[in-house]
């Protein structure tokens, strides 16, 4: 029905749609719906579904996907959030991120990327956020992981940006 309406963001909505429904079950149809969605969204300037179609490619392909592929998603939900200037949006791709990093272990950029993204819309969306705090406390140290996390608390929006960045670029 969205494909008939020749709508951009109808499509664009409804593929978003699909990819949240199958992701848990059909990961395949989930990816590609995530996927098209996002060219769409690219291709007609929808930079609002363009970050969340992105976060969450990121989210499914850090779950059962390619870890590098869910970076290359994450870094383009930030890039879009932080160069629109929507700031309040940005720790839903940082947490992704913090989950991810400490799949990875990368302790210390996990710990550091959670401190900054840690409020109560990200944990609310972000189940495997919540799930990598405690793991990432255990591994740290509950006192070093306090000391990391305020270091990410405290950096700016735009200095936290680059770290994320650079951390992506260094683990890709």
């Amino acid at each position: 029905a969205a494909e008939a309406t020749s709508n951009p963001f109808a499509l664009v909505y409804a593929l978003f749609a699909c990819g949240m429904a199958f992701r848990d079950t059909d990961t395949d149809r989930a990816r590609e719906a995530l996927q098209r969605g996002l060219a769409i969204a690219q291709n007609s300037g929808n930079r609002a579904y363009e970050s969340h179609l992105a976060v969450t490619a990121a989210r499914l392909e850090a779950e059962f996907g390619h870890p590098v592929v869910a970076l290359e998603y994450a870094s383009q939900a930030l890039h879009v959030y932080h160069d629109s200037g929507n700031t309040s949006m940005m720790g839903i791709p940082l947490g992704v991120l913090a989950a991810l990093f400490h799949r990875l272990k990368r302790y210390v950029p996990a710990a550091i990327i959670a401190g900054f993204a840690f409020n109560p819309f990200t944990e609310a969306m972000l189940p495997e956020f919540n799930t990598a705090i405690p793991q990432l406390r255990d591994v740290l140290g509950d006192q070093n992981y306090r000391s990391l996390a305020r270091k990410g608390e405290l950096m700016t929006t735009a200095a936290m940006a680059t770290y994320a960045f650079d951390e992506i670029a260094q683990t890709q």
